[in-house]
């Protein structure tokens, strides 16, 4: 059996565990923020995706580098709908990164609308080099097979 880790990093509040929850089959989150980490498993055809769900909250970002040493997969997390939780991106991949991680940038709450543009998503992605950008929505499935597919292919 292959086993991938991954890590989800972004801001509080952006869906991670929502989404999370949603591609492992756990049921939509919908409880309060993370407290330090959550792990759910993922994937079918013998790929296990090992998801490392990382707090948003400032206290524990001490934690972030230490949770996601040997990810093979950094998934970095914000809210279409507040353009500030994807300015923070590059602070999480400086944060996050070694380099070694394939990088996956992913929009959610993509059903609300979008609040920030194709232009600062795309330039966003290329400074912290996502090989893919993904819109998704926790609430109503939009994107997330997609998502799932890339994090078991990586």
């Amino acid at each position: 059996m292959r086993k991938i880790k991954v890590v989800f990093a972004g801001d509080s509040e952006v869906g991670k565990t929502s989404v999370a929850s949603a591609i492992s089959k756990a049921g939509l989150a919908c409880g309060g923020p993370t407290v330090g980490v959550d792990f759910f498993i993922s994937g079918p055809d013998g790929t296990k995706a090992v998801i490392f769900d990382l707090a948003g909250q400032d206290r524990f970002a001490p934690l972030a580098p230490l949770l996601s040493r040997g990810a093979k997969v950094a998934v970095l997390m914000f809210d279409v709908t507040r353009p500030k939780t994807l300015l923070s991106i590059p602070d999480w991949a400086q944060r996050l990164l070694t380099g070694k991680e394939k990088v996956i940038l992913v929009g959610n709450k993509f059903d609300l609308g979008l609040a920030v543009s194709p232009e600062d998503i795309a330039a966003v992605a290329a400074a912290v080099k996502a090989e893919r950008v993904i819109l998704t929505s926790a609430s109503t499935g939009f994107g997330l097979e997609e998502l799932k597919k890339a994090l078991l292919e990586a």
